[in-house]
């Protein structure tokens, strides 16, 4: 219980406060502010006077940097790092990187998700928003900068927002359209994500050896992601059926590209797609052509995610399971499959209530209703 003054770092002195169970750490500046500061503060713990604490100069952006470092840089993917990196440079900066960060409190917080909001940026990038502003709060709380998050539970404050975007897909005469208009290797890179549903990052990490030709299934192994090779999305490898149209042109494709190796002296690339430099594609490229093959094709716009939602659609509209859709696909839980797809079966429930009929319980509970008011009439005589 007391005060006491500390350097951190060269140059920067501390005042680290614990009085009647609660603790915080300011950031004050030279050793003889910092020493003057501790000083009149125990003179007001010891005659009972209420003083202020000082506020602290630690800058929120400073913070930013280390939460950026510590957290994101240890437990979230390289993606995620560099939308959190966006959101900062695009919008948080501004509004708070200038703050000591015991001076941002609910109501810029508020105010901050209003004006978003307003701007028209939907839930989930809002969620990534108060994400960074919580994840940095949190963070100068364990280092006993702050005593409050003003953003932990702002989660109320986005309601307001707009719902992402739902999910676009082309339907199977688009896929045919836009599979007839593409063309060399190209095809066999398109096919593939039209009848696998894999991920971009995942078509470009395909190896030869993920092919089982046997079992005619493919295992999704990796992801390229900035010309890396990383582990998929969730973390784990699944089993995707291939098609047999799929299963003869990757043959096809693989000959013709043993062949191309050996007129130029080289050995076939362990990777199933390459370019000329015989390498895996960039995904830029890959997003440029197949922005040329849709408007060749007469085609509207769409991303390249799109062919996935594409092969999920095809899927239910031909029957399939959701639960097969989810292992095809590769979602985590059956309760993406369903937010994302479930709305292409809208017929599935009556479906089954319609069996309840099938069964025969209706006509059965029908028949027993004389029986019942028969019971009640004897009753009431």
């Amino acid at each position: 219980m007391g005060v006491k003054v500390r350097e951190r770092k060269p140059g920067e002195w501390w005042i680290f406060i614990d009085h009647k169970g609660k603790r915080k750490a300011v950031k004050v500046g030279s050793e003889a502010a910092a020493n003057k500061a501790a000083k009149k503060m125990e003179e007001g713990f010891a005659t009972g006077a209420v003083l202020p604490v000082p506020r602290t100069k630690v800058l929120f952006r400073d913070r930013y940097k280390t939460w950026l470092r510590h957290h994101v840089g240890q437990s979230c993917e390289e993606s995620t790092a560099h939308a959190y990196a966006s959101v900062w440079r695009n919008h948080v900066e501004e509004e708070f990187g200038h703050l000591a960060i015991d001076t941002i409190d609910n109501a810029m917080i508020r105010e901050f998700y209003a004006k978003k909001t307003e701007a028209g940026y939907s839930k989930n990038y809002l969620r990534n928003m108060r994400n960074l502003i919580s994840g940095v709060m949190a963070l100068a709380i364990e280092d006993k900068i702050t005593e409050v998050n003003p953003a932990a539970r702002s989660g109320k404050y986005l309601k307001a927002a707009k719902k992402a975007k739902k999910a676009e897909f082309l339907t199977p005469e688009e896929v045919r359209l836009l599979l007839g208009n593409a063309r060399g290797v190209f095809y066999p890179f398109f096919l593939t994500s039209a009848r696998t549903g894999l991920r971009q990052g995942e078509v470009i990490g395909l190896q030869w050896g993920d092919i089982d030709w046997n079992g005619r299934f493919l295992t999704a192994r990796r992801t390229i992601y900035r010309k890396m090779a990383k582990i998929t999305k969730n973390k784990k490898e699944r089993r995707v059926d291939m098609s047999d149209q799929l299963l003869t042109v990757l043959r096809d494709h693989k000959k013709a590209m043993t062949a191309e190796a050996l007129r130029k002296g080289r050995p076939l690339s362990e990777y199933v797609f390459t370019s000329s430099r015989n390498k895996p594609h960039e995904a830029s490229w890959i997003r440029k052509v197949f922005s040329n093959y849709l408007k060749g094709a007469g085609l509207r716009q769409v991303p390249f995610h799109a062919i996935r939602h594409s092969y999920a659609s095809a899927l239910i509209g031909n029957g399939a399971s959701l639960t097969y859709v989810k292992e095809q696909m590769g979602h985590h839980s059956i309760s993406v499959t369903v937010d994302v797809y479930g709305h292409l079966i809208p017929g599935a429930n009556r479906t089954e209530v319609n069996k309840i009929d099938d069964a025969g319980i209706w006509k059965s509970a029908t028949q027993a209703q004389p029986a019942q008011f028969a019971v009640v009439k004897q009753a009431i005589q």
